[in-house]
């Protein structure tokens, strides 16, 4: 019979350190041999508080990151995981579960890890914001301003922008534009371009 290495209670990563449960947990046994082999609990976990420490502390420091920064973070996860993958076939056996069974969730997990980092980094910019299609032609005379790049026009009407070339991260104002026409003619077009915030 199998010899398997006690867990002793499991710790959970709360509001930016490790959590250790008070008080006696919730036994996980061993699938094959019914040994324990853990402690589970919730118990002490302030689950307002990590509500609260996502919305004032990991939500905005996962704003100020562009696309390719969290690509390299997700690319760091996966290369750890892969060192310690033997670990994990290892807990995987102890719910009953073959290698191949497992095979599926700890290799396949990994590698769906490192597609994500790859696809970050040459799909999409380094920046915090995403330009979403290209500009899109809404009446038969285009008169309007690529935000992408800088104000154009098409006379005799004039288009002017206040929207500066970087667009903010958070809650993007719509541009403020003003056109100006001969004897007051108001323009009859204007193009428009998404932006997409990487939240």
């Amino acid at each position: 019979m199998e010899t398997t290495v006690y867990l002793g209670k499991v710790q959970s990563f709360a509001q930016g350190r490790w959590h250790t449960p008070a008080g006696e947990g919730r036994p996980v046994f061993h699938a094959v041999t019914g040994e324990p082999i853990a402690e589970i609990s919730s118990e002490g976990l302030d689950f307002k508080g990590m509500l609260d420490y996502a919305r004032t502390v990991g939500g905005p420091k996962l704003r100020q990151m562009t696309f390719h920064e969290r690509a390299r973070m997700l690319k760091a996860l996966a290369l750890y995981l892969n060192e310690h993958k033997a670990e994990l076939y290892e807990l995987s056996r102890a719910t009953g579960a073959t290698k191949q069974d497992a095979w599926l969730d700890i290799d396949g997990g990994i590698g769906t890890f490192f597609v994500y980092a790859s696809k970050g980094r040459r799909e999409l910019p380094d920046e915090r914001f995403l330009l979403e299609g290209e500009p899109e032609r809404i009446s038969r005379r285009m008169v309007g301003c690529d935000l992408s790049r800088r104000p154009v026009s098409a006379d005799p009407v004039k288009v002017t922008t206040s929207w500066p070339v970087r667009c903010s991260n958070r809650s993007p104002t719509p541009p403020q534009m003003s056109c100006r026409a001969p004897s007051g003619r108001m323009p009859d077009s204007s193009m428009s371009r998404t932006t997409r915030s990487a939240t």
